[in-house]
């Protein structure tokens, strides 16, 4: 049994939900495929309308982009494609590994049961951290920011001075 998880930004970078569960994969490409259908799913029913989504995983962002055909993964990627076709926009990108940290911890912390019911509204200090670094890593692009709140001004990983033109994942 492994886990998986996902988190959702606002174009400045900031956390606005996540979700972490344990589930089981048969491979580390399935795993990604199922991480990212969960997140997709996430943003329709949350209302966004316009989304990047963002992986890691560069064969998988490939079988997202219609690049290349996974047999092993086809049909989860035609079930993301099928709730994709829902969004006003909807693109999938490839991002560095050091840019997509705070998932992978996050995943590694509910597995082994020390992630707080609470990581969202009140992050751990490991996360907070985290959250920085992710921040400075790559151009993200939001949910659109007449999809998304404003950032919270007495955010605790609020930096004004490290804001600027930046795009964000889910």
């Amino acid at each position: 049994m492994g886990s998986i998880a996902f988190v959702a930004r606002d174009a400045f970078g900031f956390l606005i939900t996540g979700h972490a569960k344990k589930f089981p994969a048969s491979s580390l490409l399935i795993a990604e495929a199922l991480t990212l259908r969960e997140a997709v799913m996430a943003a329709y029913n949350l209302g966004w309308s316009r989304v990047i989504l963002e992986s890691d995983c560069l064969i998988f962002t490939e079988a997202c982009r219609k690049e290349k055909l996974i047999v092993e993964i086809q049909l989860i990627v035609a079930d993301i494609h099928t709730v994709a076709e829902g969004f006003l926009h909807c693109g999938f990108t490839w991002i560095q590994r050091t840019g997509n940290e705070v998932a992978h911890h996050v995943a590694k912390a509910y597995l082994s049961a020390s992630l707080p019911l609470t990581w969202i509204s009140s992050h751990p200090v490991w996360l907070h951290g985290l959250l920085l670094c992710d921040r400075m890593v790559g151009s993200r692009v939001a949910f659109c920011p007449e999809d998304c709140p404003p950032p919270l001004e007495n955010h605790p990983s609020h930096d004004p001075s490290s804001h600027r033109s930046r795009r964000s994942r889910i």
